[in-house]
Parts: structure tokens; C-alpha cells; sequence
């Protein structure tokens, strides 16, 4: 068979696929189309119809549309030029699963437009694990911002950079970013974070990682907002951390021997500057 028969086979298949009876159950039609992508390489493209995507793993498609300037801005694209560049989608636990490009099934699904013509990917198992966990922690409201930070940090330890990250997950790459740096945080803001959901949120932690902040200074926010120590303790560490950091510079600078460093550290702990123990 040549090239040619063979496309046109394919292309064949995949038009008797989406025209099946209309009576045909929905999860008929699913069950096929997870089977026929699992068939299909990774890079190729397949129409799949609108109600064969689970878009439930996205919570933030869940707003009101009509409240929505950006996804109306998107709706009044795709009616004039059509969707240019093609969803991604995977196979999770037999569910067909966006990685890129919700919001474009959503506002075809919002025109009643079907099928869509979507990109297929495949990942190893170890891979797909770690992205249907990263998918499922996300489509919860307050998400477990640890474990997610960790997984990012495995599929970036396995050649995914930010901007491959952002595009699966549909994020921006200063939250990638951020988050990744949160999976280098020591054990104890982990377990700080995670015992503490309801007042160490998942706004602050994104906010502390966006800052070029030591771990003491990490520590301390944290547990300023877990209600661990008093405020006025937190500036006072604050304050002692500055002077030191200033103390250093100062040593450095002036070439000071170790036993003058220790002096000078000695009279500022004594005149309460700074808080050390020798």
C-alpha cells in the first residue's frame, strides 16, 4: 500500500469514526476514540467530538463565561478564523485528557462546534502518573501546592523545562517557576505548609517564592502566618537578619581577621542588634 492509500485509509477511519450513528451513547463513542488514540503515534492529529474531552480536571474553566473578557475574546476568534493551532490531549485512566489548549475546546464546545481537530501525545507511565497527579491536585480548589511543586520538580529533573511545563498545565512560567522553587524548600517549611492549609494559603507561599529570601527568612514568614510566633518577634528577627547580613558585608570589605569578625559580632549580640549564639 502506498503513502498516499494509506493516508487516505487513516483519514477514512477517523471520518467513519465521528460519523457514527447519532444515537450512539456517548460513552460508546468515548470508549472508541480512547481506543483509536491509543493506536495513533504522538505528533499526530485526530478530530475528536467536543463530548469525547473531559474538561472536568480544569476547574478554572468553571467561571461564568459570560463574565469572561478574555474567553468571549476567544469565542469571537475562533467564529472568524477558527482554531489555529490544534489542541493537545492524552489518554489517562481511559479518559481523553487536555494538556494544552482548554479554554480552545471549551469556547468550541461553547459555539457548538464538533468534532476538533486535536494533537495526540503519549507519555511513559512513569510520566503519566506524575501528570494525572499534577492534573487531578489542580482541579481541586485549594491545591496541595508541596506535592504539586515535587512533581514539577520530577518532570523537570526529566528534561521538561518552565516553558514545556507551562504549556502542559496551562500556567504561567512565573508560577512554573515559583513553584519549583518551593520544591527546593527544606522539609520543615513543607511541614509547615502542609499542616498549617488554612493559614499558610497558597498565595503567600507563591509570594515568598517569588522573593530572594534566605531559609531563616522563609521559615520565619511561614510561621508568622501559622500563628507560631508573635508578629513584633517576627521584626525583630527581621531586623537582626538585616544587621547581620550588613555585618558580614562590612567584614568582607575591610578584610577583617576571624578574631576581629568575632568581636564585632560579639558587640552587636551584646548591644542586641543582632541575636547569635557563640
Amino acid at each position: 500500500m502506498t503513502i498516499v492509500n494509506e493516508r487516505f485509509q487513516e483519514t477514512k477511519n477517523n471520518i467513519n469514526l465521528i460519523l457514527e450513528p447519532n444515537n450512539q451513547k456517548t460513552d460508546d463513542k468515548k470508549t472508541l476514540f480512547v481506543e483509536k488514540i491509543k493506536q495513533i503515534e504522538s505528533g499526530k492529529r485526530l478530530p475528536i467530538p467536543i463530548e469525547c474531552i473531559n474538561l472536568s480536571k480544569n476547574k478554572r474553566l468553571t467561571a461564568t463565561k459570560e463574565n469572561d473578557p478574555e474567553f468571549l475574546q476567544l469565542v469571537e476568534t475562533i467564529k472568524e478564523v477558527g482554531i489555529l493551532q490544534a489542541p493537545v490531549v492524552t489518554i489517562i485512566d481511559n479518559e481523553i485528557i487536555p494538556l494544552l489548549g482548554h479554554r480552545r475546546i471549551e469556547a468550541a464546545r461553547f459555539l457548538n462546534i464538533s468534532p476538533i481537530v486535536c494533537e495526540i501525545k503519549h507519555f511513559d507511565e512513569a510520566k503519566k502518573n506524575t501528570l494525572a497527579s499534577i492534573i487531578e491536585n489542580t482541579a481541586r480548589k485549594n491545591w496541595d501546592i508541596v506535592a504539586i511543586s515535587k512533581s514539577l520538580s520530577e518532570l523537570n529533573s526529566d528534561g521538561y523545562n518552565i516553558e514545556r511545563l507551562a504549556e502542559l498545565l496551562s500556567k504561567d512560567r512565573k508560577t512554573i517557576g515559583r513553584l519549583l522553587k518551593v520544591s527546593n524548600w527544606g522539609d520543615e517549611a513543607h511541614r509547615l505548609i502542609i499542616n498549617h492549609p488554612d493559614k499558610i494559603k497558597m498565595k503567600l507561599v507563591l509570594n515568598l517564592a517569588s522573593k530572594q529570601l534566605t531559609e531563616f527568612e522563609i521559615l520565619s514568614s511561614l510561621k508568622t502566618a501559622a500563628g507560631l510566633i508573635n508578629i513584633d518577634v517576627e521584626k525583630k528577627v527581621k531586623k537582626h537578619t538585616l544587621n547581620e547580613k550588613k555585618a558580614f558585608n562590612f567584614i568582607q570589605q575591610k578584610n577583617l581577621t576571624s578574631e576581629q569578625s568575632d568581636l564585632i559580632f560579639e558587640v552587636l549580640n551584646h548591644f542586641g542588634l543582632i541575636k547569635k549564639d557563640f
